[in-house]
């Protein structure tokens, strides 16, 4: 990732990963740098670049966050908050998991079609960038969704594996489909596809 001159401090809230997540020009900070992704791949963000973006001097981006990779892996950790918090208000109270998957699946699309740019971050940059930091982060948000998803019984004759499984193959269509362009309700389509992976245990497995 390119380097950039600029005094690196921060306000006194901040920690090393930048401030506390409400801080509105964190916030400001964090939708700048994913606008930046846009137009410009991960390695190549500098911290004017995302200043630029937010209509701020550089020296307040330091004033917040020490590097664009802290403020990268904030922006990701708040796309994954968004995504899983989407997944989990869609069926907290079903308890078949073909019907769970269709609603996670579909409340994860919606998320992305109405953040886009968020979702572009959490599925699509991680790969490219082939970060370390932000694979792990990605990874982790994986085991949150499985986790979520075995919630609250167990939700495949295989038990967390087959979980595993089925969210693994969600993760690659939607990075896959993103790649190509496509649109929404094609993204959508696609991923519905998935639920017959996903059966619910009958009593004797």
């Amino acid at each position: 990732m390119a380097s950039d001159t600029g005094t690196p401090r921060r306000c006194d809230s901040a920690a090393a990963s930048g401030c506390v997540q409400d801080c509105p020009a964190c916030l400001r900070l964090r939708a700048a740098l994913r606008a930046t992704l846009v137009n410009r791949s991960w390695h190549d963000l500098t911290p004017t670049a995302v200043a630029d973006t937010a209509g701020m001097a550089v020296s307040a981006f330091f004033a917040h966050y020490p590097s664009v990779a802290a403020c990268g892996a904030a922006a990701l950790d708040e796309a994954a908050d968004e995504c899983r918090a989407a997944c989990e208000l869609a069926y907290p109270a079903w308890r078949d998991c073909h019907e769970r998957f269709l609603r996670m699946a579909d409340a994860a699309v919606s998320w992305m079609a109405a953040r886009p740019e968020m979702a572009r971050l959490l599925f699509v940059i991680p790969r490219q960038a082939y970060d370390p930091v932000l694979l792990a982060k990605v990874s982790a948000f994986k085991r949150a969704l499985v986790s979520l998803f075995e919630q609250p019984g167990r939700c495949s004759p295989a038990g967390r594996t087959h979980v595993e499984f089925v969210i693994g193959l969600f993760f690659q269509v939607v990075v896959r489909e993103f790649a190509r362009g496509a649109e929404i309700d094609t993204l959508r389509l696609r991923v519905l596809t998935l639920a017959p992976f996903v059966e619910t245990p009958t009593s004797d497995s």
